[in-house]
C-alpha cells in the first residue's frame, strides 16, 4: 500500500484477527486508524500497541445516532476521512434453528452497518477530497458450509469479494 502517509482510515471490526491485520497494513503503510469494534480489550490492546496512529472506540454499528457520532468524532479529532474498512460482522449462527432475531441481527450487522457506515462517511470523504471504501465480505454465499444460515446469507447482498463470486454462478 502506497500513498497513505497523512490520510485517516476507520476500519469496522478492527480489533479481530483479520480486522488487526488490516490495521497492522494501514498503519505500516503510514495511516491514521481509527477502529471501530464492540470488543473493547481487543481494540485497546490494539491501540496500545499503535499508540501514536491508532485509536479505539468500543461501538455497536446498529445504533445510528453512535455512529453518527463517531464519524463525526473522527473528523474532529484525526481532521476528514479518507478510507473505510467495512469488516464488521456477527458470526450469530444457529443453522436452522436460528429465528427471526438472528436473522435479523445477523443482516443489521453484515450489511445495513456497512451501508450505514458508508452514508456516515460520504461527505467526510467528499470534504477530504475523496476516498475509498472497502467492503471485506465472505466466501461464505459461495462455499458450503453444513449448518451455516444466516451468517453466509448476508454477503450476497453487500458488495465485495463473496458477493461477486456468488453472482459469478
Amino acid at each position: 500500500m502506497q500513498g497513505l502517509s497523512g490520510k485517516v482510515a476507520i476500519v469496522t471490526g478492527g480489533a479481530t484477527l483479520i480486522g488487526q491485520a488490516v490495521v497492522n497494513r494501514l498503519v505500516a503503510a503510514g495511516a491514521q486508524v481509527m477502529v471501530f469494534d464492540v470488543d473493547e480489550a481487543g481494540g485497546a490492546s490494539l491501540a496500545a500497541q499503535h499508540p501514536q496512529q491508532v485509536r479505539f472506540q468500543a461501538l455497536d454499528l446498529t445504533d445510528d445516532a453512535r455512529l453518527d457520532a463517531a464519524v463525526a468524532d473522527v473528523v474532529q479529532s484525526l481532521g476528514g476521512i479518507h478510507l473505510l474498512v467495512n469488516l464488521a460482522c456477527t458470526y450469530l449462527d444457529d443453522g436452522a434453528a436460528s429465528g427471526r432475531a438472528d436473522w435479523l441481527k445477523a443482516l443489521d450487522v453484515n450489511v445495513v452497518s456497512a451501508v450505514m457506515m458508508a452514508r456516515a462517511v460520504r461527505e467526510p470523504m467528499k470534504q477530504a477530497g475523496g476516498g475509498a471504501i472497502v467492503n471485506f465480505t465472505s466466501i461464505s454465499p459461495s462455499v458450503a458450509q453444513r449448518g451455516r444460515w444466516p451468517y453466509p446469507c448476508p454477503f450476497y447482498h453487500l458488495p465485495g469479494p463473496g458477493a461477486k463470486g456468488a453472482r459469478r454462478r
